[in-house]
């Protein structure tokens, strides 16, 4: 993790304070309450993103590279066209053929360049009778690639998160297109840097239905306020002081499972209550009184380091559980 010197930190810790105060987390009571803040958020986080989003989107340009485009139980490899001449490899694998639209849709945003763990991850979920989905972050294909890709596009008025929500938009409407979605749930599996600009996705986009978020693998410097490049534009400014919390509030009442934490979280998050900054644990807090403010305490589930990891099966069948129980 980089190390920030004194003087940097003394800064960054004024500006908070100065230009942070009104952007506050959720921290009320009531259903309403929450909806009405979740709606001011909303505006915010894409003005951090730099997106500006039409009202009606048709279905991206796409073509299938490996597979037949007519038999997804087979395995498939689409490149979507997410921007003018840029293009996200989607991983698709479906479970067996069956009358009917699938249960759920299960999209990865992955770490990977390479095909092979994607396809693996994708082949265990159509084995579930699901869709396994999988697309990369960009620059994993290179070391350093997002903390590099983040400094280049904010140079350029632009913002990294703001290009992983523009790819994972676009590929659920090729998805959704594709196998015309309608009331089948959408899971969201994020991990390592792809948690921050992911969470973002979901809380703009309403066709996700829920979020699974592994921390064991995320940086803590990605997650707190030093570093690397912010990810997002103005990224205090428009989230506030805790823009993980920020995020994840605005989910709620959509079921949400959190693996682990960020390694050495507690010790490394830089603290200063005048700054309103919080250790991890205490944003975990906060969000599991944001669920019961929503009426919904049982849709936010923990599975902390004291026991195994969850397999992703497992995962995925805790997140359906909600949909079957409701």
């Amino acid at each position: 993790m980089a190390q920030w010197p004194n003087l940097v930190e003394r800064q960054l810790v004024n500006a908070l304070v100065k230009k942070c105060a009104g952007q506050s987390h959720f921290s009320k009571e009531g259903p309403e309450q929450l909806w009405v803040w979740q709606g001011q958020r909303r505006v915010q986080i894409k003005e951090s993103l730099g997106l500006e989003l039409p009202t009606v989107y048709g279905p991206p340009a796409a073509r299938v590279v490996v597979g037949n485009p007519k038999k997804p139980s087979a395995g498939q490899v689409w490149h979507v066209e997410t921007e003018p001449d840029v293009l996200a490899e989607l991983i698709l694998h479906a479970g067996p053929e069956t009358t009917g639209h699938p249960t759920a849709y299960v999209l990865q945003v992955s770490e990977e360049a390479t095909r092979e763990p994607r396809q693996a991850f994708c082949q265990s979920i159509a084995e579930m009778g699901l869709v396994g989905l999988s697309v990369p972050l960009r620059g994993v294909e290179f070391p350093a690639g997002p903390a590099k890709l983040a400094e280049a596009y904010l140079g350029l008025g632009r913002c990294y998160a703001g290009a992983v929500a523009t790819d994972l938009l676009r590929v659920i409407d090729h998805v959704e297109h594709q196998f015309s979605v309608e009331s089948e749930p959408i899971l969201l599996v994020l991990s390592g840097t792809g948690i921050l600009p992911g969470l973002a996705f979901a809380a703009i986009d309403q066709r996700i239905g829920s979020v699974v978020v592994d921390f064991s693998s995320a940086p803590v410097a990605l997650l707190g306020p030093t570093g690397v490049p912010p990810v997002f534009i103005e990224q205090y400014l428009h989230l506030g002081s805790n823009p993980l919390l920020v995020l994840a509030q605005c989910c709620v009442p959509r079921p949400m499972i959190l693996i682990g934490a960020p390694p050495e979280a507690d010790r490394l998050w830089l603290e200063n209550p005048k700054a309103g900054i919080l250790k991890f644990t205490d944003q975990i807090t906060l969000l599991k009184d944001t669920y019961l403010s929503a009426g919904n305490p049982d849709r936010l589930a923990i599975h902390g380091t004291d026991k195994p990891k969850p397999s992703i099966a497992d995962l995925v069948k805790q997140a359906l559980g909600y949909y079957t129980t409701a």
